[in-house]
């Protein structure tokens, strides 16, 4: 049932996306880095040699909704700057700067407060572990995608529809003329 479930749930997180910050491109870019969160989740199971499980999937759902949260926090800073008068390549540097503390220290806690249960010894704790596990190595890998990936994504998306949008733009355009 995880599988026809997960379209259903990935699909109305990017409608409320899309609705929140009046973009169809902007929460795409956000869902392209959830499968590359899951990096962090393997690692983080290879590195204790716990199996990938159905804990372990709860984890990473707890994961996706962390690292959406983390993108929201910066693409959203990210637009108001643009609304506030920005050129594209300030509001980015600047919602990066703004917003990295942020992001990071959330980041930061959360793996700290879950470390003690990741190397918990006690039987009672194991079935907890790949949970944890899938969500502090992933937060780990995602802050670094929030920080990193996002706004190289933010970019080349402005990049694409800056010169080969209008280049269709006008090549349409001139092609009416004659």
């Amino acid at each position: 049932s995880v599988g026809s479930v997960s379209l259903l749930i990935l699909g109305l997180i990017y409608i409320v996306i899309a609705f929140t910050f009046r973009s169809y491109s902007q929460p795409i870019l956000l869902m392209i880095m959830i499968p590359f969160s899951m990096i962090g989740v393997v690692w983080g199971h290879f590195i204790h040699d716990f199996a990938i499980g159905i804990l372990s999937f709860l984890g990473i759902i707890a994961l996706i909704g962390i690292m959406v949260n983390d993108g929201l926090v910066l693409i959203g800073k990210f637009n108001n700057y643009l609304r506030r008068g920005m050129t594209f390549d300030e509001a980015l540097v600047a919602a990066g700067r703004s917003r990295f503390r942020a992001i990071f220290l959330t980041s930061l806690t959360t793996i700290a407060g879950l470390a003690p249960l990741i190397f918990e010894k006690s039987r009672q704790a194991q079935f907890l572990i790949p949970m944890a596990i899938s969500i502090a190595y992933g937060i780990a890998i995602a802050t670094l995608l929030t920080l990193i990936v996002l706004p190289l994504l933010l970019s080349t998306s402005n990049w694409f529809k800056v010169n080969i949008c209008s280049a269709i733009y006008h090549f349409q355009k001139s092609s009416r003329i004659h």
